[in-house]
């Protein structure tokens, strides 16, 4: 397609209706078709690129989800090129073909997984939210949760980011509520709160909030 739009690359066909190539770089030139579809791989390369770098130099942050807004640019460059072949209505109901075929399956199975999860989410919620007194307080060592997640989900709740390596002096007579990730180890958090005169009781497993998995326990004092 390169070849094609900068006139390196020239097809025609013979007297004898035999299709002929022909290289020539003598009236090479940029269309701009040419120059738009570069501008659009440069876009979708130097967003990848750039965040190669920043996590290498920063920390890493870079998720595949992050480039799925230049990914409409990846199907605009493949339906500009498909747009200017020989035949472009036949490769055109191929590739619909082929997309249906591949993403369709793809799709159900993020649908079903989601729904999965949103159903977990709604009976996490159930078994927690009338429970969770006004005046208890939310504990968590999951990244996010302490300020997004949790205060959205328990908004009348005071909710509070931890270390489970240096568990903080909890209050007696408060009830606290501990969102931890989904099979975490907890003897080292249970052996600090019976130090503390805290015990902690399993509430939900396994369950969901946001798209975290998560094990939320009680804890009061003895």
């Amino acid at each position: 397609m390169v070849l094609y739009e900068t006139g390196v690359l020239r097809i025609g066909r013979g007297h004898e209706g035999k299709i002929s190539l022909c290289f020539s770089a003598e009236d090479a030139k940029a269309s701009g078709v040419l120059l738009w579809m570069a501008a659009g791989a440069a876009s979708i390369l130097g967003t990848i690129l750039a965040a190669i770098v920043v996590s290498n130099a920063i920390r890493p942050f870079y998720v595949l989800r992050y480039i799925y807004p230049v990914s409409v640019v990846a199907w605009a460059i493949l339906a500009v090129i498909v747009s200017r072949l020989r035949g472009k209505r036949l490769y055109a109901v191929l590739l619909l073909a082929y997309m249906l075929a591949v993403f369709t399956p793809a799709y159900m199975s993020r649908y079903r997984g989601d729904r999965a999860a949103n159903e977990r989410l709604q009976e996490t919620l159930a078994a927690t939210v009338e429970e969770i007194g006004a005046e208890d307080i939310i504990l968590t060592n999951i990244s996010h949760m302490g300020w997004t997640i949790a205060p959205y989900y328990y908004p009348e709740n005071t909710v509070k980011s931890i270390d489970l390596s240096a568990l903080p002096d909890l209050e007696k007579g408060v009830v606290y509520w501990l969102i931890v990730k989904d099979g975490q180890e907890m003897e080292g958090v249970r052996e600090a709160l019976g130090e503390q005169g805290f015990s902690s009781q399993k509430v939900f497993e396994r369950g969901n909030l946001g798209t975290h998995p998560v094990t939320i326990y009680r804890i009061a004092d003895f």
